[in-house]
């Protein structure tokens, strides 16, 4: 069962040392080892300095019955081998996962000769922030009982079981199974359990978190089946990614293989993430604010940013969409393109968003008619369908400025006519088509005047379609003229000779749409039925299509929303950005709220992205110390730097004076509104950012 490819060792230099680490836990198999063990990694997580770390082997005693948080953590008395391999991949700074990992080894007596790891491509991180993913495994539950190392007793079994089997013992894979199911069916463990099968013996066990299932899925045609995980489904599957591992035409050879593709070489993140994660990292230097938001983005898909007004909420998301695609070539037509923005207000609503009905000229320009059009929501997840991904080194395709080329040639002309040769060599005149984003209509000259030819419609979807040597749409309907229409952009507008390329080289590319403000509009009206199709669960065709309110004017079939309905594509994220003390808040719905993921931005996660003087910073942070401290405002009334910028050094700064004149002190005025001591809450702020009265917390309670 485990066998190691040749070049493995070289390749993924952890896998001796964590298969060693796994075996050697076996020591610590009873409930007196077990104690023992739980210590020895607490004092690891202690000298290394990561709390978070130290959490996993202890009991808090500011739970349960014991709420005194000045006491220290009670060390646990019982834990699992996979919360060891947990804790070696916790998502901390790489130089501390290489101290924790060279102390286990020097703990456990693993022989010097097994080299300690400085790389970790293809491991998964796991988040210490989400206790969701360990508690079960840990043994940290708040309320101890007898059941709790009833529970540890089995899932050391079934560690044992799944080592003998990975190591040649094919007898024991009936009573791993057995065992397997019981362990999947203990709260919070699921699919869990085969992350940490995959760390202790990584050539015999796959990981099926969702980064993982997704490939399998995607790029292997192995459906994983939905629903709770069984023992049958998951051996099964091994099956039947061994089966392609042997294919030459495979570009993944082993589960290790697997996990690299689909992590990107191990840098995703796990799960939820926190604000104190981020922070935590951005102190050690380990990684930046954007990117740490980015790979938490592609887990949580949703993401809202909230904060004090002035933290630069909608520029970080900004830069956030734009790191989503890091590493990728992309033009910078290509990268706006990737990214959309709205902002949401009262009077926005579901035809702005979505599509609805909105009115036109006739040709003729004689009447108003109603026409259903796409949203700017709509319209972006088209373009996301349209252009998925990258071309690969080996592809030829520039259809993209080809099409550009020959819009360009129809707005030469006066009429915006543009006369082509069909395949049999006769004229087809066609123009730009207004009633949709991107495509050309049939014309046919009639009482001195062009006039459209019915259902003669071709978009760039489908001529794009033709040109890659596929059906323009479901029917094949007039690909003749489409074809024509290739045909003459390849003589005309420098469209090269389609050539595939290598599919599994390609690399996805990301959308992420901006919505500045969201708490401003009616959600409700606005998203409608989209609250289904906006759930991460429910991304793509397959899972999440919806029947909009105006499914039944969809009545072109070239249209990839017709017939089934809507959906968002699975390569399309979400930011939205709200202020905290906007008296809207209390609007949000609750169902999309839980959608998202919600992360609160301090004025100071940003102000040393915005560039702030040190005077400003300064007067920046006295300030916020005062309004933490009055108990009417706190936190979420805290200035952002963005009001200081006015004080850098160019040649339209503003003095302090002149920005407290202007643009802070009629804003403290509403922020202390009615509140009792009004006035003197004023001067100890004022106080504050004249820097004449250093005050701290404790003097403001």
């Amino acid at each position: 069962m485990n066998e190691i490819r040749s070049d493995m060792s070289e390749q993924y230099p952890w896998v001796k040392f964590y298969e060693a680490v796994a075996t050697k836990l076996l020591e610590y198999k009873s409930r007196e080892k077990r104690r023992e063990l739980a210590q020895m990694m607490y004092d690891i997580a202690d000298e290394v300095g990561v709390d978070g770390c130290k959490n996993l082997f202890s009991l808090r005693t500011e739970y349960g019955e014991n709420k005194d948080k000045t006491k220290p953590h009670v060390v646990s008395d019982d834990v699992s081998p996979y919360t060891v391999f947990f804790f070696m991949n916790c998502n901390v700074t790489k130089e501390n996962r290489i101290r924790i990992i060279t102390l286990i080894g020097e703990r456990l007596g693993i022989s010097n000769e097994i080299e300690r790891p400085t790389l970790f491509d293809a491991l998964p991180t796991m988040q210490l922030r989400n206790p969701g993913n360990l508690r079960w495994d840990s043994g940290k539950d708040w309320f101890r009982s007898e059941k709790d190392s009833e529970q540890k007793d089995k899932i050391w079994e079934q560690y044992e079981l799944a080592i003998q089997y990975a190591d040649g013992d094919s007898s024991k894979l009936s009573k791993q199974k057995q065992l397997f199911d019981e362990v999947c069916s203990y709260k919070r463990v699921g699919y869990g359990l085969t992350k940490g099968m995959f760390y202790i013996r990584p050539n015999s066990y796959m990981t099926m978190d969702d980064n993982s299932r997704k490939y399998i899925s995607d790029n292997m045609g192995i459906e994983i089946p939905k629903g709770k995980l069984t023992a049958d489904k998951y051996f099964n599957a091994l099956g039947e990614m061994r089966n392609k591992f042997s294919s030459s035409d495979s570009e993944v050879h082993s589960f290790i293989d697997v996990s690299k593709v689909a992590y990107n070489g191990g840098d995703d993140t796990d799960d939820e993430s926190g604000v104190e994660n981020v922070r935590e990292c951005l102190d050690k230097g380990d990684v930046t604010l954007v990117m740490r938001y980015a790979q938490h983005l592609k887990r949580c898909r949703n993401l809202v940013l909230t904060g004090a007004p002035g933290t630069g909420k909608t520029y970080l998301a900004r830069q956030i969409a734009e790191a989503m695609n890091d590493g990728l070539d992309l033009s910078d037509d290509a990268q706006k393109k990737c990214i959309g923005f709205v902002q949401f207000h009262p009077s926005y609503d579901y035809v702005d968003f979505v599509e609805g009905l909105r009115p036109f000229k006739s040709e003729s320009g004689e009447q108003v008619i109603f026409e259903r059009q796409d949203g700017i929501f709509k319209e972006f997840c088209k373009r996301a369908i349209e252009k998925p991904y990258i071309l690969a080194s080996d592809e030829v395709d520039n259809f993209d400025d080809a099409w550009k080329n020959l819009k360009s040639k129809a707005e030469e002309n006066d009429d915006n006519v543009l006369s082509i040769k069909s395949l049999k060599g006769k004229e087809v005149n066609i123009r730009p088509y207004r009633y949709y984003s991107d495509g050309f209509a049939g014309l046919v000259y009639k009482n001195n005047e062009w006039v459209l030819r019915t259902g003669m419609f071709f978009n760039k979807e489908q001529c794009y379609n033709v040109y890659r040597g596929q059906k323009g749409n479901k029917s094949g309907t007039f690909d003749n003229y489409r074809k024509a229409i290739v045909q003459f952009m390849k003589d005309e507008c420098g469209l090269k000779e389609y050539q595939a390329g290598t599919v599994n080289a390609r690399k996805t590319i990301n959308y992420v749409f901006i919505i500045d403000e969201i708490n401003r509009g009616d959600l409700s009206k606005i998203f409608g039925e989209l609250f289904y199709a906006l759930d991460p669960g429910y991304r793509g065709k397959d899972k999440g299509r919806v029947k909009t309110q105006y499914q039944k004017l969809v009545d072109c079939e070239d249209d990839e929303f017709s017939g089934d309905g809507f959906y968002v594509p699975e390569n399309v994220y979400i930011i939205g950005t709200m202020n905290d003390i906007d008296r809207s808040v209390e609007s949000m719905d609750f169902a999309l709220r839980r959608r998202f993921a919600w992360h609160k931005i301090r004025p100071e996660d940003t102000a040393s992205e915005m560039g702030l003087s040190a005077d400003a910073r300064e007067r920046m942070d006295a300030v916020n110390r005062v309004i933490r401290a009055i108990p009417e405002l706190g936190e979420d009334y805290q200035l952002g730097g963005a009001y200081f910028l006015k004080m850098n050094d160019d040649a339209d700064a503003l003095s302090a004076e002149e920005l407290w004149k202007y643009h802070l002190e009629s804003l403290i005025d509403e922020y202390l509104r009615g509140l009792p001591d009004a006035c003197e809450k004023k001067d100890r702020i004022k106080s504050a950012y004249d820097l004449r009265d250093d005050v701290t917390d404790e003097d403001m309670s």
